[in-house]
């Protein structure tokens, strides 16, 4: 569950592909702000596999600060539980690479579910293709702006595959600060929860690289409803093209306004802020 509310912020560039599956809910709170620079590109690897699946709880109290240096490998397993709470601090310097490949898959289920809300405002350019299916929700808040900068590059490899599972759940707490350093590696198992919460701060930089390859496949499924208010404003370039499956209902709230192009903007929560550094690069190679 991902809640986004008041000034969630994001613009989406050039040749933005993406597609979710069967009943994926997100739930973005107020004033939930993402920042990604120029040339923002996350470039991940074959068979880069994230299976985030039932009852995964991670969980993070206050004042939770954590600095990642060097080879900073992580294994996660199944009942990979994790709790954050209030001033979770963590921060991500130069450097920091993730690599996804091939077969990087993402599966998010039934019932995904976004609401957005007064000002959401996304701008989308050449090439946005998305699809989604049936019954896809999503709920987006008040102010919820989205902006994307002038090659904000995601490759996914061959079959980038991320799966959620139900029930699904991140919280992240106030102040919630991350910064990770070089080679910093992750690996995700069944039963992945994470929650977020007031002031979770990510930022990130300048060349904030997000690669991702051929066949980047998010399924969105059944039930992909969307609600869209007044002054809904939609910028989209050439050969935008998207797939609705039955029953794609969207609803958005008054001056829902996507902005995706310069300034790759996200904000995520009441003052969630996502800091990434120059040259965070996230590189998740084979077998990830």
């Amino acid at each position: 569950t991902r809640i986004r509310g008041l000034y969630d912020t994001r613009t989406r560039g050039l040749y933005d592909i993406r597609i979710r599956g069967l009943y994926d809910i997100r739930i973005r709170g107020l004033y939930d702000t993402r920042t990604r620079g120029l040339y923002d590109t996350r470039i991940r690897g074959l068979y880069d596999t994230r299976i985030r699946g039932l009852y995964d709880t991670r969980i993070r109290g206050l004042y939770d600060t954590r600095t990642r240096g060097l080879y900073d490998t992580r294994i996660r397993g199944l009942y990979d539980t994790r709790i954050r709470g209030l001033y979770d601090t963590r921060t991500r310097g130069l450097y920091d690479t993730r690599i996804r490949g091939l077969y990087d898959t993402r599966i998010r289920g039934l019932y995904d579910t976004r609401t957005r809300g007064l000002y959401d405002t996304r701008t989308r350019g050449l090439y946005d293709t998305r699809i989604r299916g049936l019954y896809d929700t999503r709920i987006r808040g008040l102010y919820d702006t989205r902006t994307r900068g002038l090659y904000d590059t995601r490759i996914r490899g061959l079959y980038d595959t991320r799966i959620r599972g139900l029930y699904d759940t991140r919280i992240r707490g106030l102040y919630d600060t991350r910064t990770r350093g070089l080679y910093d590696t992750r690996i995700r198992g069944l039963y992945d929860t994470r929650i977020r919460g007031l002031y979770d701060t990510r930022t990130r930089g300048l060349y904030d690289t997000r690669m991702r390859g051929l066949y980047d496949t998010r399924t969105r499924g059944l039930y992909d409803t969307r609600t869209r208010g007044l002054y809904d404003t939609r910028t989209r370039g050439l050969y935008d093209t998207r797939t609705r499956g039955l029953y794609d209902t969207r609803t958005r709230g008054l001056y829902d306004t996507r902005t995706r192009g310069l300034y790759d903007t996200r904000i995520r929560g009441l003052y969630d802020t996502r800091i990434r550094g120059l040259y965070d690069t996230r590189i998740r190679g084979r077998y990830d």
